[in-house]
């Protein structure tokens, strides 16, 4: 009797510490819906409003250098002129414009929109719905100018673009330098050809504010 008291015993030791090992091992397996749970506090991107766009950039009356902008005092089309049309051997024959009647301020604006919801960034264009968390940005164009240099079978034409982004949100403000530029070897410089220069231009200068708006102190977390 006292044996098989002893085995019944041991039998029944052995079975509650079997069942605490499986109990333990069930705990430790984390829960479903935690595990993959995402981390929403990553996919929420600013919002950027354009406040302003200044046309700041300076031009000379006459210069030697074709890569320096060059406009009559006279004439009021600062807004649209990107450069100066030349003869082969360097003679002014005309003023350069952006197509569609479209001002300098305009392409600009346009390529910084472009730039911004690229980089997953919302750009409001009412200013009725700014609200705190929203990014102020002030453009400043301080370049615009396409040219041509004479190489030895072909022509290079030319373009640069420059800005200066202020970007203000609260009680901070940092400042993005942006450029944008181009080189497009043409036999002649026609019309077509100038605006091959600048949609380059153009699109390298949207590469740099995405890359310089990732990189934001303020947008880029």
């Amino acid at each position: 009797m006292k044996r098989f008291l002893f085995y019944f015993m041991m039998l029944l030791s052995t079975c509650i510490l079997i069942t605490g090992c499986t109990t333990s091992d069930s705990n430790g397996t984390p829960n479903a819906n935690e595990a993959v749970s995402p981390d929403n506090t990553q996919s929420t991107k600013n919002t950027i409003y354009i406040g302003s766009i200044s046309d700041v950039r300076k031009f000379q009356q006459k210069s030697d250098d074709r890569s320096v902008p060059v406009l009559d005092t006279t004439k009021l089309d600062k807004a649209k002129v990107i450069g100066k049309k030349r003869s082969t051997i360097g003679l002014s024959i005309g003023t350069l414009y952006l197509d569609d009647n479209q001002t300098v301020s305009d392409f600009i604006k346009e390529s910084f929109k472009k730039a911004a919801k690229q980089s997953g960034y919302t750009v409001i264009e009412n200013k009725a719905k700014i609200d705190e968390n929203t990014v102020r940005a002030n453009i400043h164009i301080v370049r615009f100018w396409t040219w041509y240099d004479t190489g030895v079978w072909d022509i290079d034409i030319r373009a640069e673009i420059e800005n200066t982004i202020i970007l203000k949100s609260n009680d901070q403000t940092e400042k993005l330098m942006v450029k944008g530029s181009a080189i497009v070897e043409k036999p002649i410089g026609t019309d077509k050809a100038y605006n091959a220069a600048v949609d380059t231009a153009r699109d390298n200068l949207v590469k740099d504010i995405r890359s310089k708006l990732r990189k934001s102190g303020m947008l880029g977390k």
